[in-house]
């Protein structure tokens, strides 16, 4: 798995759905339990996708319209090709599936006095456009599962997450 580290990728190019071929699930769900206790269940009937969907958008409406939540929103975005470069950590903004206006009104969004205001307003839904669309063209989901809160839990499944995130490049 190490060799597949530099060639890892995150595609957040927004595209018809596919149907993914059972053995590569069962790969992946493979890699994700190979660590201890640690649990992998894959979502991929469309319902219950739609259903996730409603509710990963509604989370993130809420996180962007809450204070803490924006800062972490606008720490994890890198607004520009320089801080791409310098930082080389976080989500550049040029890799959204976005158009020009969406790309604006993110970048009005950085600030949190505008956010404050559309949570004012009890507005904000336009927030939950981009993960709705982005769930709904997804072949799948995973859930990461463990069994109970604990500092070893948390560190397996992030070993977890990386090592099925190799494996679903690799494949």
């Amino acid at each position: 798995m190490v060799s597949q580290i530099d060639s890892r990728l995150t595609n957040r190019t927004i595209s018809e759905r596919q149907i993914i071929d059972k053995n590569i699930i069962t790969e992946i769900q493979n890699t994700a339990i190979s660590i201890d206790g640690i649990q992998l269940k894959i979502i991929d009937d469309f319902n219950d996708i739609e259903r996730l969907a409603e509710i990963i958008a509604t989370t993130d409406r809420f996180k962007i319209l809450d204070e803490n939540g924006h800062a972490d929103f606008v720490n994890e975005i890198r607004w520009s090709e320089r801080e791409v470069i310098e930082k080389r950590d976080g989500i550049d903004l040029n890799s959204f599936d976005i158009n020009t206006t969406e790309k604006a009104g993110l970048v009005v969004a950085k600030n949190w006095e505008v956010v404050k205001l559309i949570k004012q307003w009890k507005r904000g839904s336009v927030f939950e456009k981009l993960p709705r669309k982005t769930v709904l063209t997804s072949s799948a989901l995973g859930l990461i599962i463990v069994q109970n809160y604990s500092p070893v839990n948390y560190f397996n499944a992030g070993r977890s997450i990386q090592r099925t995130w190799l494996m679903a490049n690799k494949l």
